[in-house]
């Protein structure tokens, strides 16, 4: 009964496959419709039933699987949707994480792992691609500002860091030298000085001679040069040598006064006052015209040489020393002599400027002299449109270390100022407030003289493990989250005169 039924369908099916078959052209190998090429009235038609013709743009009127809109195969050698080309793999974005090899996905099997995620540290894997896994001794984990990598012996204490204030006899080494401060007694105070003229120069110790027993120093006296002079401080002006062969103080570059941009358009200005946490760039808007006095600064960052003797004459004190740390443990080497000095906080910064007659540069000087030629053309780096790269700026830690001052070819201006993209960021003067611009004064605008956050300092260019970014001529070193009382092992300063 069941076979009966069936019957009048399957014979109905043999049927319709009949009209199927006589209503469609048969089909070739390629799955396309086969014998209309031979029609006449194909010519100029859709060839091969795909919906396209040539002339709309089918690449291939011979093949049913190539016109425009069709899904493109990568990688096969066919041009499925008619673009021109075959999509090469690595174009793909195979883990739907929104990144394809081609555009630096480093795991396109894996769709953690893009340049946009965060990385996890220590777990071997490169969640953001950029080339190795995120060391845990590098995070600052404590908010201090300082890793343990950079030193900070005490990931668990804010106040424990490289540079912060040991406090004596506690057991805590709050500055990570390697002991905690001993509390001595404090020195007697020195005796008044005398008003009697010692050494018969006119000038006693009371009026400024630095030697009262030796008439050829006093404050009236020229500053001499080589002989029983050498090394002496013949003017009482605190610095011996001035102006003789081996002056090792730094050559500087002279601005006349004049107008220049103070910040970027990397923000809207608007939303950064709304809400300044909106975007990272908020700190460096708006941008403005400012207009500067005359002014001068060193044509590189203060070396570790230079800085020796400073500290050998009494006026400055040593670099932070860091248990562990190598980078610390330079300071005094003779090869290092041409290297930034580095490890130094904000105040032993100025007093090294102030012993020269200078003082650490305000924002808008650094920036002016990092404009260069060009004081109010719109640029991020120095020279518009050139991101800094290796090997002519140390940046990115192509080179792995600091490397002597003057050393990178493209890192210099016009003028001759050196080292502003890359090797060593630098102090200036003031603290830092991100929302400075919008009411710094036109003229002059000063240092930002209260602490507004994190009793953070401002930090202006490059440097060596910084990525190129970060080398900006209007950053200010939010990210450093640098301390007045800190010190870091690859911040450095120069100073600057006038005013």
């Amino acid at each position: 009964m069941r076979a009966a039924r069936l019957a009048p369908l399957a014979l109905l099916g043999g049927l319709w496959g009949c009209v199927i078959k006589e209503g469609l052209p048969a089909l070739d190998d390629q799955g396309a419709p086969g014998g209309l090429a031979a029609r006449p009235d194909a010519a100029g038609g859709d060839l091969d039933g795909d919906g396209r013709s040539v002339e709309e743009g089918d690449c291939d009127d011979a093949a049913f699987t190539v016109h425009p809109g069709r899904p493109e195969v990568c990688g096969d050698g066919v041009d499925q949707d008619c673009d021109g080309a075959d999509l090469p793999c690595a174009a793909v974005d195979a883990d739907g994480d929104g990144y394809a090899p081609a555009e630096g996905d480093c795991d396109d099997a894996d769709p953690a792992a893009s340049p946009a995620r965060l990385e996890t540290c220590g777990d071997g894997v490169d969640q953001d691609c950029n080339g190795a896994d995120l060391a845990c001794d590098a995070l600052d984990m404590d908010g201090d500002g300082v890793s343990a990598a950079d030193g900070d012996c005490d990931e668990g204490s804010a106040r424990v860091f490289p540079g912060a204030d040991d406090r004596c006899g506690d057991g805590v080494d709050q500055d990570c030298d390697g002991a905690d401060a001993p509390c001595a007694p404090p020195p007697p105070p020195p005796p008044p000085p005398s008003p009697e003229d010692g050494d018969g120069d006119g000038a006693s110790a009371a009026a400024g001679d630095c030697d009262d027993a030796e008439p050829a120093v006093s404050p009236r006296a020229a500053e001499g040069c080589g002989g029983a002079a050498a090394g002496r401080d013949d003017d009482c002006d605190g610095y011996p040598d001035e102006g003789c062969p081996g002056d090792p103080r730094t050559p500087t570059a002279a601005f006349a006064a004049g107008p220049s941009l103070l910040g970027s358009a990397l923000a809207d200005p608007a939303a950064c006052a709304r809400d300044p946490s909106v975007d990272e760039n908020c700190d460096e808007v708006p941008q403005r015209e400012v207009r500067l006095s005359a002014f001068a600064i060193d044509v590189h960052e203060v070396t570790q040489g230079q800085y020796a003797r400073c500290v050998q004459t009494g006026r400055c004190t040593p670099p932070t020393r860091v248990a562990g740390v190598e980078s610390s443990a330079r300071f005094g080497d003779p090869a290092y002599a041409d290297y930034p000095v580095t490890w130094v906080r904000q105040a032993q910064a100025e007093a090294y400027c102030a012993w020269l007659g200078g003082r650490l540069p305000t924002e808008a000087e650094w920036e002016r002299a990092a404009r260069g030629g060009a004081p109010l053309e719109e640029r991020l780096y120095l020279r518009a449109g050139e991101a800094p790269s290796c090997p002519g700026v140390n940046v990115a830690s192509c080179v792995g270390d600091l490397a002597p001052v003057m050393s990178s070819p493209a890192d210099r201006t016009a003028q001759g100022v050196h080292d502003l993209l890359g090797n060593a960021h630098e102090l200036v003067a003031g603290w830092y407030d991100p929302t400075y611009y919008a009411r710094a004064p036109a003229q002059d605008p000063p240092p930002v003289g209260e602490a507004a956050e994190r009793d953070q300092v401002p930090v202006r260019g490059g440097g060596h493990r910084a990525a190129a970014a970060f080398s900006a001529i209007t950053y200010r070193g939010f990210r450093l989250l640098m301390r007045q009382r800190g010190a870091l092992p690859d911040v450095g300063f120069r100073c600057a005169f006038g005013r």
